[in-house]
């Protein structure tokens, strides 16, 4: 028992050292299942795959995930929001570090330049699995579901970024705060990010810039309305 006395325990045997293992882990099968997925697609990915990736065993991710569906639902996660479970994403959507100096801006025009700025980086890191799960929604009923309750989250959160701007100043005359909600999340989907940084050419940057512009002329009152 020479040694036994006295003696510290290694970092990861603390009793906050299993919880930082598994953390670390989970990101690891995280990331290697967004590049796998988003190179491949859904069908083409394997949880075999996934762990080879990572370097963890099957038997990990389907202890921690359960199954595909939900390591995809908990990537795109991700993607969007730092941690939570998907039925509070519009909570952690509107919780994130990013919005709370929007928050406290006092300008309108420089909150709805500055949620542009916010949404294309989210849309830039969540718009291609968005498309893995549209692509894999097709063949599955459940990620379809999956899908549509993804949407009605969003436009929730959106609802909540409206709410953030109607709090410095009226929106556009006869707008009503749900309508400019659907507005901004058409505009911030990943469905039309992607059309115009692929289809159309350009980059995130000036999607960003014409985000800004055309929430500014279609949410706000013109120059000089406002009381």
């Amino acid at each position: 028992m020479r040694g036994s006395v006295n003696r510290r325990p290694a970092p990861d045997a603390r009793p906050d050292g299993r919880s930082a293992r598994a953390d670390r882990t989970r990101a690891r099968v995280l990331e290697a299942a967004r590049r796998l997925f988003a190179a491949r697609g859904y069908a083409a990915t394997s949880i075999e795959a996934v762990a080879a990736a990572a370097g963890v065993s099957a038997e990990t991710i389907y202890k921690r995930f359960r199954n595909k569906r939900n390591l995809l639902l908990a990537v795109l996660e991700g993607q969007v929001v730092p941690a939570g479970p998907p039925q509070e994403s519009a909570t952690g959507f509107l919780a994130a570090p990013g919005l709370s100096r929007v928050r406290a801006m006092a300008s309108q025009r420089d909150q709805v330049r500055a949620l542009a700025a916010f949404s294309r980086s989210v849309l830039q890191r969540a718009a291609p699995l968005h498309a893995v799960l549209r692509a894999a929604a097709a063949a599955d009923p459940e990620l379809a579901g999956v899908l549509h309750a993804d949407h009605q989250a969003r436009l929730r959160a959106q609802r909540g970024l409206i709410d953030m701007l109607a709090s410095r100043g009226p929106l556009r005359e006869g707008l009503t705060r749900d309508e400019a909600a659907g507005t901004y999340s058409a505009l911030a989907s990943p469905e039309l990010f992607t059309l115009v940084t692929t289809a159309h050419g350009w980059s995130p940057e000036r999607y960003e810039a014409w985000l800004a512009d055309t929430l500014t002329l279609l949410l706000l009152p013109p120059p000089g309305k406002a009381p």
